[in-house]
């Protein structure tokens, strides 16, 4: 059985009123090694930045990277 990718979330942030996954995931966030919880909470931070974190960089940076990263974000809602 594979693990959730924790950081899926954070990459196109969708607000749920209630949601099995996210309730379970903030969860797993608890048994985490602290050096994880540490990564997810600078995803957190960096996504909701002015900006938009990951986000934010390539649409500024243009070109290839912001077309690798449309395509990456593509490819993540046809797996979801």
């Amino acid at each position: 059985m594979s693990k959730p990718d924790l950081s899926l979330p954070l990459v196109r942030p969708i607000v749920h009123s209630s949601c099995r996954l996210r309730d379970y995931l903030d969860a797993m966030n608890s048994h985490m090694p602290p050096a994880h919880r540490s990564f997810i909470g600078r995803l957190k931070a960096a996504a909701s930045a002015p900006g938009g974190g990951v986000r934010g960089l390539c649409v500024q940076r243009g070109g290839r990277l912001r077309d690798a990263y449309n395509e990456a974000v593509h490819e993540l809602e046809s797996f979801r």
